[in-house]
C-alpha cells in the first residue's frame, strides 16, 4: 500500500486530485498528452511520452496547486501516465466491442464520451436499429467493461453476413 491515499505523498497526491479534477488542468493535461504523441509519434515508451507531457506541463502552469502542493516533474508524469493508461485500455476495449458489434451486423455512432482521471467511459447507438453499447475502462466492483445488446443481438434491420 502507497502512503497516501494511494499516491506516494501528500504532495502526489495533492498533484493528482488538482489535475484529474479541475476541469481546465484536466484539458490541458490531456492537451499535453495528445501535443506530445503528435509530435514524437515514434515515441513506443509511454513513460518517455508521459514526461514529455509533463514537461509541456510545467512549462505552462504555477509551481504550486491552491492547497500549496509542488507541481514537480516526477508527480505530474505520474498523473500524465495514469490518464494515458486509462486512454489505452480504453482504445483496445473500444475496438474490440466495435468489432463484436459489426459482425452482429450494427453500424455503431458514438453518442458519449468522458473522461474522469483514469476511468474513460464511451456510448455507442447504431445508427440503424438504437440498439446501444458502452466501454468503461473501471467498471465498478462486479461491473463489466463491454455491455450492451449491440455487442449480444444481431441488428433487427439488418442481419449479418453469413459464412
Amino acid at each position: 500500500m502507497k502512503p497516501y491515499n494511494g499516491h506516494r505523498s501528500w504532495n502526489a497526491w495533492n498533484v493528482a486530485l488538482w489535475i484529474g479534477n479541475d476541469e481546465g488542468l484536466y484539458r490541458f493535461a490531456i492537451e499535453c498528452i495528445e501535443s506530445a504523441r503528435r509530435r514524437y509519434p515514434s515515441r513506443p515508451d509511454d513513460k518517455i511520452t508521459a514526461r514529455l507531457a509533463a514537461y509541456h506541463f510545467l512549462n505552462a502552469c504555477n509551481d504550486r496547486t491552491p492547497d500549496g502542493a509542488v507541481y514537480n516533474h516526477l508527480c505530474v508524469t505520474l498523473v500524465m501516465k495514469g490518464f494515458m493508461d486509462g486512454m489505452t485500455r480504453f482504445e483496445r476495449l473500444r475496438k474490440e466491442a466495435l468489432e463484436a458489434c459489426r459482425w452482429r451486423g450494427h453500424t455503431m455512432q458514438l453518442s458519449r464520451h468522458t473522461i474522469l482521471g483514469r476511468r474513460v467511459r464511451g456510448t455507442w447507438d447504431c445508427t440503424v436499429c438504437d440498439a446501444s453499447m458502452a466501454v468503461d475502462t473501471h467498471p465498478d466492483p462486479n461491473g463489466i467493461d463491454i455491455i450492451g445488446d449491440a455487442v449480444a443481438v444481431e441488428c433487427q434491420e439488418c442481419p449479418p453476413d453469413e459464412d
